[in-house]
């Protein structure tokens, strides 16, 4: 009977699960348990029993691997010195809580929240001791510790899952001194789903597990490699919690070389309130964020004065930001740029939007290396440049360019800057730049559509002192289409060739409001460009209230065609000089059907040193202060005989109109054209225009082929 009895209780104590052990530390020296496994923290000193955190290490790592195992402090504001050897790695499940310790005050925010318990490293030599380790600790934890002057990381987690770090001070003491580890305050590797503060749920009522405070230390604040699906969130990353003056990490903020990192965001609790994790970084040596790798969420940190890029990008799929507003980071005032993509290596995929990005010391956003990125929905300002592009692909779309709400706050350099093929630039306000809005550096294929360049939509100056859009000689088949472009020096300027200006409000805002531009409409100074073109798709501009000429052209081949230049009968909206100026060495280019009404000099002007065979077919002329069209710009030039006389286009005699007579409602009109075959490219096209009543205004009425010997007049 005794035997059965004990039997039966050796089988229920096997079915039962091993019960999970609290540790009270109660003792500030750093001897070792006395019997690890036993299940009593106890150093071996005789007398009741002295729990030191070394010895609470070992008997938590002694204890059952099911259950975890909690170390608690029952002294407060209390400094433990780790001397002799490193504190245990912590191989199984254990919590190590500063919360219980007397003293420590909680609170909703680590700032307001000092650890009452302290571990300092400053006692340990050589260069590899860490002040806390964990490895193979699945579902572990660390809360309200300050951890200070370890050789090496605050802590150190490898190889796990599941563990939390919340509300604990590395690298700064309780009242504030500068107590740096010498590696990073917390370095993660092969460390999946772990968390480096953040909140978790709790019933109805979430419960807060607060950020840490990460500074002075001699790396970085963070660092992760070989893991998945960390979460770094709530954290002050370089921050000073007590006084203004710097604590930023040696390194970066956060330096991720695992993939698939949430930094910042929200998190979201069964009773549908969420709770804001954004990590203030500000301050560090190096960036603020430092990625490798790709897949990361990067949501609403506040990420300032770091030494170098606010976030260094490299890898593909992040989004940094998303379509919330509350996604957005605050990236102010960094040593080099906001944020770059592809520092180390080509990035691809990203996306940015929704962010501030302020006062940065390089530009806002540059693409260094990297195709198909997005950028979309930014507000950038005062950075020295806006946004640069160099890769394919990528589009920038719906950003505001210089501008702090409504107020002009432009860079010294551009708005946006593209060396790359098949970049995408939509629906930008670009304001208050010291050089050009947008600058087509280099490139096939770039595109730029319905931004506000230099003017919002109801004329208002936002000026950019550079030209609004430039196209340099190394770019070619560029589509400038549907913009509202105003106060710029030159509306548009062309260097390089094909690109197509299609649809374009050019000194004239959305609602016919004045935008003038400083200088000249645009202006063309490469080779087969088209400044509209009806048909072939390329509907015309409008182009008024310019200083100097709507458009002037030099080059070879170049079509201005279907555009309104200097506004339309009883709405002006004149050009200072004229409508269309043909500069020297213009050659071989066709102006036809456009309207030219009301611009300050000619309708057409052409240089004394312009080239020949530029044609100019089915304009419409009315109100310009001088000629229609003005060969040689010295007013109106006499026929001579046989047109032997030299110049642009040679010259070339006008037809003399011998008759005009009315045939049953058509009009005759018998003409001829002294001009010789060896000074003219027979057959010459004559095109007959209607003039109003004497006043400077000229219609096309036909268009006909002259084809006979010279001087023989044709009706």
């Amino acid at each position: 009977m005794v035997f059965r009895c004990a039997l039966i209780l050796l089988l229920l104590a096997a079915q039962s699960p091993l019960s999970a052990a609290t540790f009270v530390v109660n003792d500030l020296f750093d001897d070792p348990d006395a019997n690890p496994g036993d299940g009593v923290c106890d150093i071996p000193a005789g007398g009741p029993p002295r729990c030191s955190l070394r010895a609470a290490i070992m008997e938590a790592n002694a204890a059952s691997p099911t259950q975890t195992h909690v170390i608690e402090f029952s002294l407060g504001l209390i400094v433990i010195n780790i001397s002799g050897s490193p504190l245990p790695t912590v191989t199984n499940r254990v919590r190590i809580d500063g919360r219980t310790a007397p003293s420590y005050a909680g609170g909703d925010d680590v700032l307001s929240a000092p650890p009452s318990v302290y571990i300092n490293g400053s006692g340990l030599t050589g260069t590899t001791a860490d002040g806390l380790r964990f490895t193979s600790s699945l579902a572990s934890s660390v809360h309200a510790l300050g951890i200070i002057n370890f050789p090496d990381n605050g802590i150190e987690i490898i190889n796990t899952e599941l563990l939390d770090v919340s509300g604990t001070w590395i690298g700064v003491s309780r009242s504030g001194g500068v107590d740096g580890n010498d590696g990073a305050g917390i370095r993660l590797s092969g460390c999946d789903r772990c968390r480096i503060g953040q909140y978790i749920a709790g019933g109805v009522n979430p419960i807060r597990n607060l950020g840490n405070v990460i500074s002075n230390n001699g790396e970085s604040g963070v660092y992760t490699q070989l893991g998945d699906d960390e979460v770094i969130g709530g954290n002050y990353i370089g921050f000073n919690p007590v006084g203004a003056s710097s604590m930023g990490n040696g390194m970066h903020g956060i330096h991720l070389v695992s993939p698939n990192v949430q930094v910042g965001g929200f998190v979201g609790f069964g009773d549908g309130s969420t709770a804001d994790i954004g990590n203030e970084i500000v301050d560090n040596a190096g960036d603020g964020i430092l990625t490798a790798t790709g897949g990361h969420r990067i949501y609403s940190n506040v990420i300032a004065s770091n030494g170098g890029n606010g976030i260094d990008l490299n890898g593909a799929n992040t989004n940094i930001g998303f379509t919330s507003q509350a996604t957005r980071n605050q990236i102010i005032a960094n040593g080099s740029h906001g944020i770059e993509i592809g520092s180390l290596l080509g990035s691809s995929g990203n996306l940015v939007q929704n962010q501030s990005l302020f006062q940065n010391i390089g530009r806002g956003i540059f693409v260094s290396d990297g195709d198909n990125n997005v950028l979309r929905g930014n507000a950038i300002a005062d950075n020295l440049e806006s946004i640069r592009i160099e890769g394919n692909d990528n589009q920038v779309v719906g950003n505001r360019l210089g501008l702090i709400g409504d107020v002009v706050q432009g860079g010294d350099f551009n708005g946006v800057v593209l060396l790359g093929d098949d970049n995408e630039v939509e629906n930008n306000v670009i304001a208050g730049m010291g050089d050009d809005g947008i600058d087509v550096v280099s490139g096939n294929g770039n595109q730029l559509f319905l931004n506000f360049i230099g003017t919002f939509s109801d004329g208002t100056s936002i000026a950019n002192q550079g030209n609004g859009i430039r196209v340099r000689a190394a770019a070619v088949l560029t589509l400038i289409e549907d913009n509202v472009i105003g106060y710029n020096n030159d509306g548009i300027k062309l260097e390089g060739d094909f690109t197509d200006v299609c649809g374009n409000r050019i000194g004239i805002a959305s609602g016919d409001e004045f935008a003038g531009n400083r200088v000249e409409g645009v202006r063309v100074d490469g080779d087969n460009n088209r400044i509209g073109d009806g048909d072939f798709g390329c509907p015309g501009n409008v182009i008024g209230n310019n200083a100097s000429d709507g458009v002037q052209v030099s080059g070879l081949q170049n079509v201005v065609s279907s555009n309104t230049i200097g506004g339309i009968p009883g709405i002006p909206a004149p050009n200072g000089n004229s409508g269309i100026f043909l500069a020297g060495t213009t050659t071989d280019s066709f102006v036809l059907k456009n309207l030219l009404f009301n611009n300050a000099n000619d309708g057409i002007r052409v240089a004394a040193d312009a080239g020949q065979g530029n044609r100019f077919i089915g304009n419409n002329f009315g109100n310009n202060g001088d000629q229609s069209v003005d060969l040689r710009d010295d007013g109106a030039t006499a026929n001579d005989a046989g047109d032997g006389d030299s110049g642009p286009n040679n010259l070339q005699n006008y037809p003399e109109i011998i008759s005009v007579v009315d045939v049953g409602g058509a009009i005759d009109v018998t003409y001829r054209v002294d001009s010789s075959g060896g000074n003219a490219d027979y057959p010459l096209t004559v095109d007959i225009y209607l003039n109003n009543s004497g006043k400077r205004e000229g219609f096309p009425a036909a268009s006909d082929t002259y084809d006979q010997a010279a001087n023989t007049p044709k009706s």
